[in-house]
């Protein structure tokens, strides 16, 4: 971690170094493979309308800025693509390398490492990218016990399912979903 300026308000710059260990990026080549396969699965690829690989370019982190502009672009996008499908693709598709194929990618060590070292990030999505919700609700991703619907035996138990952010720290809450519903989970629910 490191300063920027002696400007208290300005934030400072935090480099993770997610893949700085031979260990920490066998991992994530791991994880990222068992992401691929998923979203290769049928049961999978009828759930998702796109779906598009993201080099984490300049331009998304700018993007990722928390400022009103980019509120209201997001808004903006998000509006247009919930009234017109269709437009996700292209939309997308600015913002995303499209020439990624995921399927050669995880077939090649040196290729899925680099491209790894290149695009790991943190918190990209503090929360609900997986979200919790009835039956009723097309966008809700899991019941309330966690378990993903369309898939017999998966559960998401994290933060991802919070169908809002909490206005604080994501650890207990995430923590909190996880006991309850590994309570349920013993229990037989």
């Amino acid at each position: 971690m490191a300063l920027r300026s002696a400007d208290p308000r300005q934030e400072p710059l935090v480099e993770m170094n997610f893949a700085g260990h031979e260990l920490d990026l066998k991992r994530l080549m791991h994880g990222f493979r068992l992401a691929v396969e998923m979203l290769t699965c049928r049961n999978m690829r009828d759930m998702y309308g796109v779906n598009f690989p993201v080099k984490f370019t300049d331009r998304l982190r700018q993007l990722n800025t928390r400022n009103t502009s980019n509120a209201v672009k997001a808004k903006i996008i998000a509006a247009l693509t919930d009234a017109v499908p269709a437009l996700a693709e292209p939309i997308f598709g600015t913002l995303a390398d499209r020439k990624i194929d995921l399927t050669a990618l995880v077939k090649d060590d040196d290729a899925l490492a680099e491209h790894i070292r290149q695009n790991v990030a943190g918190m990209f999505h503090v929360a609900g990218t997986c979200r919790m919700g009835a039956s009723t609700d097309r966008d809700a991703v899991v019941d309330r016990a966690g378990r993903v619907r369309g898939f017999d035996g998966l559960r998401v138990v994290d933060a991802s399912i919070m169908p809002t952010v909490p206005r604080a720290n994501t650890n207990i809450p995430t923590i909190m979903v996880a006991e309850k519903i590994s309570a349920g989970m013993i229990a037989g629910q």
